[in-house]
C-alpha cells in the first residue's frame, strides 16, 4: 500500500513527538507514506525522512491561502504511483484529497474527527460555517469515509445515505501512566483538561465552578492545557473573584495522572468529536461531569455520568454540586462501570489497532487486496 496523507500537524517536524512515534508504526502497513503539511514558508520547515517509507513535506505557502494549491502541486509531483490519498478533514484538507483524486487519478478516503454537522460547531465562526458547506460538497465524493465515533457516524450517514462505507476507528489512545504528579494544589480538585481554545467552552467551566464554589470552599479549580484564550480565562477567574481557587497548569504530559488524583473531570465543550479526555478520565476511575458531548451516550452510558447543559452556566454548577455529594461509594461504583466501558470501546492492542487501520485503507482500495 502506498498512501498520500493530508494535514496541518507540524509536530511531524519534532521528531521528539508522539505524532512521530505513531507515525513510524503504521509506516511498517506501507511500502511508502508521503504526508503532505499544509505550514506557511516563514515557519522554515524542511521536507524530512521519518524512517524508511515516510516522507514529511510541508506546502511552505506564502500564506494559508495558497495552502491548497500548494498541497495538490506537491501531491502530483510527488504522489504519482499511490493508491490511496487519506485526508485529515473534509474542509481544506479534503478538497486536496479530492482533486488528487481527479488528477492522479487515486482512490480517496476523508476522515471526520469533530462533530461538524452540531449546530453548536458553526457559530464558533465564519470559517466553520464555510467549512460545513464545503464538507457537504467533499463527503459524498470520497471513496469511503472514517469517523472517530457513532456519533459522527450517524451524522454523516443522517445526512448523506447513499455514502459508502462509514468505518469507525478513532484515533489509538495509549493508556499512560497514573504515577505521582507535581504542581497541583494539597487541597481537593476539580480538574479540566483541555486545548484553550473558545470552541472549546472552558469558560463555561470557570463560570459554573464560581457559582457553586461557595458551596465547596475546600474545593480548587484546577485547569490543564494552554492555548490563544488563557489569558481571557485568567481575566475571567479574576473577574469573578474566584483566581485564588483556580489554578492554570499549562500543558501537561501527565493527565491521566492529574485525573487519578481529581475528585471528578469536568468537560463542558459544545461540540467533540470523539472527547478522547472523557475515554481518559474513565479509565483512571475519575468520576465526569460533562456537556452531551462525543462518546458519552456512545460508549459512555450517561447514567454513569453527570451530563450537563451546553453553555448554561446554573446546570453546570447543580451538576457539579450533584456529583460532589454523592457518597464515596455510589461515586466509586460508577467510576468502576464506566472504566469497564472505556476497555469495551477502545479494546485494542497496538497491533489490533494497526490492522483495523489498515483495514479502513482496504475498503477505499478494494482492486489492490484480495
Amino acid at each position: 500500500m502506498r498512501l498520500i496523507t493530508i494535514g496541518s500537524d507540524r509536530r511531524l517536524f519534532d521528531k521528539e513527538s508522539d505524532v512521530v512515534r505513531r507515525t513510524l508504526e503504521q509506516s511498517q502497513l506501507l511500502d511508502s507514506h508521503l504526508i503532505i503539511v499544509f505550514a506557511k514558508r516563514e515557519l522554515g520547515l524542511q521536507a524530512r525522512q521519518i524512517g524508511t517509507h515516510v516522507r514529511v513535506v510541508p506546502t511552505n505557502s506564502r500564506s494559508r491561502f495558497f495552502y491548497i494549491t500548494d498541497a495538490v502541486r506537491i501531491g502530483q509531483r510527488e504522489g504519482r504511483g499511490a493508491d490511496l490519498v487519506t485526508t485529515q478533514d473534509p474542509f481544506e484538507s479534503g478538497l486536496v484529497g479530492l482533486m488528487l483524486k481527479r488528477r492522479l487519478p487515486i482512490a480517496f478516503q476523508v476522515q471526520i474527527h469533530a462533530d461538524i454537522f452540531s449546530p453548536h460547531f458553526r457559530p464558533h465562526s465564519l470559517l466553520n460555517l464555510v467549512r460545513v458547506l464545503l464538507a457537504r460538497f467533499i463527503i459524498p465524493r470520497a471513496d469511503c469515509v472514517r469517523v472517530v465515533s457513532d456519533r459522527i457516524k450517524h451524522s454523516v450517514m443522517s445526512r448523506f445515505p447513499k455514502v459508502h462505507p462509514v468505518v469507525v476507528l478513532p484515533v489509538y489512545a495509549r493508556e499512560h501512566d497514573k504515577g505521582s504528579v507535581d504542581s497541583i494544589p494539597p487541597s481537593p480538585f476539580i480538574l479540566v483538561v483541555s486545548r484553550l481554545e473558545k470552541e472549546k467552552g472552558v469558560d463555561m467551566a470557570i463560570k459554573g465552578f464560581a457559582r457553586m464554589a461557595h458551596q465547596f470552599p475546600e474545593f480548587k479549580l484546577v485547569i490543564a492545557g494552554d492555548g490563544r484564550e488563557r489569558g481571557r480565562l485568567e481575566a475571567l477567574a479574576r473577574t469573578l473573584n474566584i483566581e485564588k481557587h483556580v489554578t492554570f497548569l499549562g500543558w501537561r504530559a501527565d493527565t491521566a495522572a492529574l485525573m487519578s488524583h481529581a475528585a471528578l473531570l469536568l468537560h463542558t465543550a459544545p461540540s467533540e468529536g470523539y472527547g478522547l479526555v472523557l475515554l481518559e478520565a474513565a479509565r483512571a476511575l475519575c468520576p465526569i461531569v460533562s456537556t452531551d458531548v462525543g462518546i458519552i451516550g456512545h460508549g459512555l452510558p450517561r447514567d454513569l455520568i453527570e451530563v450537563v447543559p451546553i453553555g448554561n452556566t446554573g446546570g453546570i454548577a447543580e451538576g457539579l454540586i450533584a456529583s460532589l455529594r454523592q457518597k464515596t461509594a455510589d461515586r466509586g461504583h460508577k467510576a468502576k462501570q464506566l472504566q469497564e466501558c472505556a476497555r469495551a470501546i477502545h479494546p485494542w492492542t497496538l497491533d489490533e489497532y494497526l490492522r483495523a487501520l489498515k483495514d479502513t485503507w482496504a475498503l477505499c482500495t478494494p482492486h489492490h487486496h484480495e
